[in-house]
């Protein structure tokens, strides 16, 4: 079958973007920083689990799973504990810290999703649970639990879409999904610069409590935050070019780069603190951090630190999970 480079494609955009907001984020999540934060973080993690669920049909061998989720989760997520200068004591695996979340929501995704899939209108009460999500704050970072379940819903999305339904969403005139990707970047920017949406709440991990909102107020919001992300998903689908580009090839190094981002991004930044550089101008700040996310792609991206993590992962897996 002919490859779909449309999805690489977008998973080259999408991990761009969260390299770049890694980096921007070191510098300020206020102000003008805070509305590019709200801009990316209205879609590049729910349309990144929206590609995950979409090719997540086929049942994932045990070995294969653990191998591309837990344990990176395990070692990767220990080891960035220890560079954080976390004592041994204050060791918390059961509290995912900074981008390793993902590994283990996804491996509970994976793990469940088709006994949800039996279930029915799982998709709205999908959406319905992740809403309600926000009010218990006992969720938020234990286990990713608040993230695994609030990010359930565009994995679900994207696990019930066939490739006909991808296909019929192609045939939609681009102008239409241009004008509703416009839209719903504008409401974004609008609610963002009113103080109406507060930036942390695209992350889906803290309860409406600890974001300084009531449950109603919350609800309201995060079913908004659904909204727009869901009518960008679409949009982009449509939009995406379905061609191979020179950098398309990084779609399919994505988990190397954003396993191994972390580890570029904050010693550079620390770097720059350590060295007294500050840089207050948020032009020069964009371009530094352009410059950073080109690095990290340079670092992490190349073909040779990805057969090197896989083949790490795969060494890793076969000491660790019992062959058949």
């Amino acid at each position: 079958m002919k490859r779909d480079y449309s999805f690489d494609n977008m998973k080259v955009l999408l991990i761009t973007l969260v390299v770049f907001g890694h980096v921007l984020e070191e510098f300020g999540t206020t102000g003008k920083l805070g509305l590019i934060r709200a801009v990316i973080y209205s879609f590049h993690m729910p349309l990144f689990i929206f590609i995950s669920g979409y090719f997540s049909k086929s049942d994932a061998k045990p070995e294969k799973l653990l191998k591309t989720t837990i344990i990176p989760f395990i070692i990767f997520n220990t080891i960035w504990m220890f560079t954080q200068g976390t004592a041994i004591n204050k060791i918390n695996f059961f509290k995912p810290i900074y981008v390793f979340w993902y590994l283990l929501s996804l491996f509970f995704w994976r793990v469940t999703v088709k006994y949800f899939d039996r279930v029915k209108a799982i998709v709205i009460l999908a959406f319905i649970v992740g809403i309600y999500c926000g009010c218990i704050g006992e969720a938020e970072r234990f286990f990713s639990i608040s993230r695994t379940v609030s990010f359930f819903p565009y994995f679900i999305l994207g696990y019930k879409f066939k490739k006909e339904s991808i296909d019929k969403i192609r045939k939609v005139p681009k102008i239409y999904s241009l004008v509703l990707l416009i839209v719903a970047f504008a409401v974004t920017v609008y609610l963002n610069i009113r103080g109406i949406m507060p930036v942390k709440m695209y992350e889906l991990i803290q309860s409406y409590s600890a974001t300084k909102l009531d449950n109603i107020h919350g609800m309201i919001l995060r079913g908004t935050i659904y909204i727009i992300a869901v009518v960008i998903i679409f949009a982009l689908v449509n939009l995406m070019p379905d061609k191979e580009f020179p950098v398309t090839i990084y779609g399919q190094r994505t988990l190397c780069i954003y396993v191994l981002s972390s580890f570029v991004i904050i010693p550079i930044h620390r770097l720059m603190t350590n060295v007294g550089i500050t840089i207050e101008e948020m032009p020069l700040q964009i371009i530094v951090a352009l410059g950073i996310t080109a690095l990290t792609f340079i670092v992490t991206g190349n073909k040779y630190v990805n057969k090197g993590y896989n083949t790490l992962m795969e060494k890793i897996s076969s000491y660790l999970i019992k062959a058949k």
